[in-house]
């Protein structure tokens, strides 16, 4: 889920944007007779760009994403 959108930069041929909010995941653990299921939610950090006349086409090869997993403990 995206919490914050935020507009960083805008000029004559990209638009930069940063993005933050929460990943869910499913943590599986254990083996094949008893396995265990962790629901955890992790936050994020998105940073990318985009053509400024198509801003709905993030350029990947500019983008980067963090996954703030220090909660999890195993």
């Amino acid at each position: 889920m995206v919490d914050d959108p935020e507009v960083l930069g805008v000029d004559a041929d990209r638009i930069r944007c940063r993005f933050t909010g929460t990943v869910s995941v499913t943590l599986m653990a254990g083996g094949k007779h008893d396995p265990v299921d962790f629901n955890e939610s992790f936050p994020f950090e998105c940073t990318t760009s985009a053509p400024a006349t198509t801003p709905e086409d993030f350029d990947l090869d500019d983008t980067a994403i963090n996954v703030d997993t220090s909660s999890w403990r195993e």
